[in-house]
C-alpha cells in the first residue's frame, strides 16, 4: 500500500520505475492458463435504403403576437397541397385548440404538412417559404419533415 502521498506525475514516475518487477505486497496474478475469449464474429450486411418521403416543413418564427394572430398570417401561405397543422411555443401546442393561459415567448414553431394523398416536394417547400416571406412572416429556421418507410423521422407534436 502507499507509504506516501504523491501527485499524478510522481505516481506515474513510480509506476514507470517499477515496470517489470514482481509485486511485493499483493499476490501475483498469473494469466498464462487463461483461455482466449470467444468473440462472436460480426456479419456484414447491407441495409436496404428506406423509402424517404418529404411530407412537410417545420419553420421557426420570431414574432410578438398571439397564437391565433400568427396562425392567421401563416395560413395565407397554404395551398392545395400543404397546410398549417400546428403551432408550438416552448414545446407546448398553442394552435389549434391551445390553452389561453399558456405563457408564450416570441419564438414559435410552425408545422406545415402535406395532405395524405398529396405529393410534397422541394419546389413546394420553396413556394411555402416564399409565401411566408411575402406574407410578412419572419421565419428564422426551417426543418424538412420526412418519413422513412412510412414512419415519421421527426418528433410528433403534443397531441399528434
Amino acid at each position: 500500500m502507499s507509504k506516501q502521498r504523491v501527485g499524478t506525475l510522481d505516481f506515474a514516475n513510480a509506476v514507470i520505475a517499477r515496470l517489470g518487477q514482481l509485486p511485493e505486497s499483493l499476490p501475483m496474478l498469473d494469466y498464462s492458463a487463461a483461455k482466449p475469449l470467444a468473440v462472436p464474429g460480426a456479419t456484414a450486411r447491407r441495409n436496404v435504403p428506406a423509402e424517404k418521403k418529404l411530407v412537410g416543413s417545420m419553420s421557426s418564427s420570431r414574432r410578438r403576437v398571439t397564437p391565433d394572430t400568427l396562425a392567421k398570417a401563416l395560413r395565407t401561405a397554404e395551398n392545395h397541397v400543404f397546410s398549417l397543422t400546428m403551432i408550438t411555443n416552448r414545446g407546448v401546442k398553442v394552435w389549434p385548440n391551445g390553452l389561453p393561459e399558456t405563457f408564450c415567448t416570441d419564438h414559435w414553431r410552425c408545422r406545415f404538412e402535406a395532405a395524405q394523398d398529396k405529393q410534397f416536394n422541394k419546389a413546394m417547400l420553396l413556394e411555402l417559404l416564399r409565401n411566408l416571406h411575402y406574407g410578412g412572416v419572419d421565419f428564422i429556421k426551417t426543418e424538412n419533415l420526412y418519413t422513412f418507410d412510412g414512419e415519421p423521422g421527426f418528433s410528433l407534436g403534443q397531441g399528434q
